[in-house]
């Protein structure tokens, strides 16, 4: 394992399951948790893919980890570019991280490409 991964692991471990499901119940209260999976090839945050009792398509819970800030300015960017584009529908977000995790977004979970940047 390189150090990229070793450091998405031990930061994975420190989101608790009992940390999810607080965040997803302040965020989707009349639902029901049924399932979450975290997703790979973040680079500096946590994605989760989640699932709610009684909802065919699931969501992304994303925690930001490293770069705490970046949560305000991707919802900014998420409202901006959506009038012109076809993104992912920010559903709840916490920019501060008042839940003892860091800051998150909760958004619907969209098929499609990621934007990727390569030297």
């Amino acid at each position: 394992m390189d150090n990229l991964e070793n450091r998405r692991n031990l930061q994975a471990t420190a989101i608790s399951a009992r940390h999810i499901a607080q965040i997803l119940e302040r965020a989707m209260p009349t639902h029901v948790l049924t399932s979450f999976e975290l997703l790979n090839g973040g680079a500096s945050n946590l994605s989760y893919q989640v699932r709610f009792d009684g909802m065919e398509s699931p969501f992304v819970l994303r925690v930001y980890t490293r770069d705490p800030p970046a949560c305000q300015k991707e919802v900014d960017i998420l409202n901006f570019i959506s009038r012109q584009l076809p993104v992912p529908d920010p559903i709840y977000a916490d920019p501060k991280g008042e839940d003892d995790v860091g800051p998150y977004l909760l958004y619907r979970y969209a098929e499609g490409m990621t934007l990727r940047f390569r030297n």
